[in-house]
């Protein structure tokens, strides 16, 4: 056999020979196995994904809105308690609005935010249909205040956010709590 041959030959057995995967040469793609496997896969992330794209947007929306009532409930009690000055967080139920005052004015270097950057109004449709306080005073209209003092407690409340009669969150202020509780519905007995 002429060398030549023999180079082809040996090009040839190379280029079929398997790999290191016990594939053959590049030629090869995948095998049915790892396309099973990858589909599998696809389907079991589209089966906790899609559930995620169908919920309850409004849902989400009051969920939100209590989070950011509890974060704002954290901040003033700190900013209260560094600041040693009162922080009140003002809520108006039929306006369906919220603020943050306080009794001295802040520092340049505190994180806390400022009064006209903490009002806010909340979305068409949720609304805070009623702010229970310990002494069980309820309160369906107005304004409601919860204070916060400079030796790190609180007024303690509940503050119930509804989107329609079924659904509603439960915010609970705890008086000596860094932080407010956030219920999916209010318990017979909060106090």
């Amino acid at each position: 056999m002429p060398v030549a041959d023999r180079r082809q030959a040996r090009e040839l057995l190379r280029q079929r020979a398997p790999g290191p995967a016990g594939r053959a040469g590049p030629a090869a793609g995948f095998t049915l196995l790892e396309l099973i496997v990858v589909i599998l896969l696809l389907t079991i992330l589209l089966g906790f994904a899609i559930p995620a794209f169908q919920a309850d947007p409004a849902g989400g929306s009051r969920d939100r809105v209590a989070r950011e009532l509890a974060h704002a409930v954290k901040k003033l009690k700190i900013a209260a308690l560094r600041r040693q000055t009162v922080h009140e967080l003002h809520m108006n139920l039929d306006q369906n609005r919220f603020w943050v005052t306080q009794t001295e004015a802040a520092t340049a270097d505190d994180d806390a935010p400022a009064p006209q950057q903490a009002e806010r109004t909340l979305p068409d449709d949720i609304r805070i249909t009623h702010v229970r306080f310990a002494d069980n005073r309820e309160v369906r209209s107005g304004t409601v205040v919860f204070a916060f003092y400079a030796q790190g407690y609180s007024v303690r409340g509940v503050i119930r956010l509804t989107v329609d009669a079924d659904s509603s969150t439960v915010l609970v202020v705890e008086a000596f709590l860094p932080m407010a509780l956030i219920a999916e519905e209010e318990g017979a007995t909060v106090f």
